[in-house]
């Protein structure tokens, strides 16, 4: 009983200190120094992924990105996302693409 509290609290540290790092991390990051189109290639690339999850989260992501960056410019990713609303692999797929592209419009 004892070893599953260390074991718990050992992965509870490991998970805020890490969590903190990636946090600091993003703040670093000024808004100067963001490549969009680099952003644009990597998420379109998310979108094309085999597994259903990488693309179901890079729209959601997407998303954000569009909401909450006003500056930001992901033409390739509109496109991938407009394809995903008739050519998802799955129902859920296309269903979360039509969402998030009647959101982005």
């Amino acid at each position: 009983m004892k070893n599953k509290y260390k074991i718990t609290l050992v992965s509870a540290l490991l998970s805020f200190v890490l969590g903190s790092f990636a946090f600091a991390a993003e703040n670093n990051l000024t808004k100067d120094a963001r490549n969009w189109s680099r952003i644009d290639r990597a998420y379109t690339s998310c979108l094309r992924h085999g597994n259903n999850d990488v693309v179901e989260s890079a729209l959601v992501n997407a998303l954000k990105i569009d909401l909450f960056e006003t500056e930001a410019e992901l033409p390739k990713v509109l496109k991938e996302v407009k394809r995903l609303t008739r050519k998802g692999r799955t129902a859920s797929i296309r269903y979360k693409a039509f969402l998030v592209l009647n959101v982005i419009k």
